[in-house]
């Protein structure tokens, strides 16, 4: 304080989750066995208090509760109705990943 006259603020960074988690999950749920890009509308997705993303709509191919069993189902690595193998190697918690697919 007294070299410089006033007190620096650091810069924190906290996250409560993991980002590798977070990755696969994102990567799952925009795979396009689970939505399609509509040709018309953008929505504005708030990252943090200062960043957005202009994203395209989306529209769900299958109810939540049947992408959440697909989901378990590839932490297993199992093979899904459609012959593809889709293994998720750092997985989410159920209530995570509901709340990551409302966004």
């Amino acid at each position: 304080l007294e070299e410089t006259g006033s007190v620096e603020r650091k810069k924190i960074v906290r996250r409560n989750y993991d980002f590798e988690s977070a990755r696969e999950l994102v990567s799952f749920i925009l795979s396009e066995k689970v939505v399609k890009s509509l040709s018309w509308g953008t929505k504005v997705v708030k990252l943090d208090n200062v960043e957005c993303v202009k994203l395209p709509r989306f529209v769900r191919k299958m109810p939540a509760q049947y992408l959440y069993d697909c989901y378990v189902e590839a932490q297993k690595g199992i093979e899904s109705e459609d012959g593809s193998i889709y293994t998720i190697r750092h997985p989410v918690e159920r209530a995570s990943f509901y709340r990551v697919l409302s966004a």
